[in-house]
């Protein structure tokens, strides 16, 4: 059990409680599925499922004139804020099952790599040489981080990522294919979170680059030589080509596919399933296949 006093506490936002009282919270659930011991939270177009529940602590962004007409106004606690979602993230810290630490017994990890202070490495994944780890970096299960790649301080990274395999490289020659060495490497900064089994490839000459912040969903492939700048998050199933630039604050949308050697603007945005075979500007969002512009967010 968590007193609301101290999740008030925790969340580094300015928020209005209404029918403030002592109240002990043991978790957070869906407005749908929480009861009378949980906290929930409705916004927008879902204030109205709020007013048939159960939940002790109900984070929304409607006004106080909107509740009071709900049957459930006087036995429930709201906190009023114009981002229910962002107070859930920060409170949901405090219930959150702590991550395993250490380095597993059935983890491997080369001698010469270089893990910083409290780098937990789990089970049956593996440390390449002349690899470096920052401190408090957190690597789930089968795991494998190739030889020199570079992670920074904080990352996350969940089980089945493949950091720094080779690209996807070769050259014809008459009717065989010639591989084409990839003799780069991953640079990973602070902040990152990569989802399951995301991989991302080694630069061929040079390296691939994923700056500070940045934020991978499962399934996520960031091929040879790509830069992706701080902030940015690539959704699930997105396909970044060898030799893209990304840049700072981008989103794309699930299974977006970019092609190589473009470049995609600061803030940009992709829609569902886009294929982005042109550059796009900072600030536009583009849809379809191939992707068009249809707007410049504000």
């Amino acid at each position: 059990m968590t007193d609301l006093d101290d999740i008030l506490a925790a969340v580094p936002m300015t928020v209005d409680v209404l029918h403030r009282r002592p109240v002990a919270v043991d978790g957070i659930r869906s407005i749908d599925g929480a009861g009378p011991t949980h906290l929930t939270f409705a916004r927008g177009k879902h204030v109205a499922a709020a007013a048939g529940s159960e939940a002790a602590v109900i984070v929304t962004d409607a006004d106080a004139a909107t509740l009071a007409g709900f049957p459930n106004f006087a036995a429930t606690v709201w906190v009023l804020t114009e981002n229910p979602r962002l107070f859930v993230a920060h409170a949901a810290g405090l219930f959150d099952r702590p991550r395993p630490q250490g380095i597993h017994p059935s983890a491997v990890v080369d001698p010469t790599a270089q893990l910083g202070a409290d780098v937990a490495v789990g089970p049956l994944s593996s440390i390449g040489a002349g690899a470096r780890i920052g401190d408090g970096t957190w690597i789930g299960p089968g795991v494998h981080v190739y030889r020199d790649a570079v992670i920074g301080e904080r990352c996350v990274l969940h089980g089945g990522v493949i950091i720094g395999g080779d690209g996807f490289g070769f050259e014809r020659d008459g009717e065989q294919w010639v591989k084409i060495p990839h003799l780069g490497t991953v640079i990973i900064g602070d902040d990152v979170e990569i989802g399951a089994n995301s991989c991302v490839d080694r630069g061929t000459f040079g390296d691939t680059v994923l700056e500070d912040g940045v934020k991978l969903d499962n399934l996520v492939h960031v091929a040879h030589n790509v830069r992706v700048g701080t902030g940015t998050v690539l959704t699930a199933n997105t396909m970044v080509a060898g030799s893209t630039v990304i840049g700072p604050g981008v989103w794309s949308g699930p299974s977006t596919s970019f092609m190589n050697g473009i470049t995609v603007g600061a803030g940009a945005f992709t829609g569902l399933g886009a294929v982005v075979i042109k550059d796009v500007e900072p600030g536009q969002v583009v849809a379809g296949v191939p992707a068009k512009p249809i707007e410049k967010r504000k």
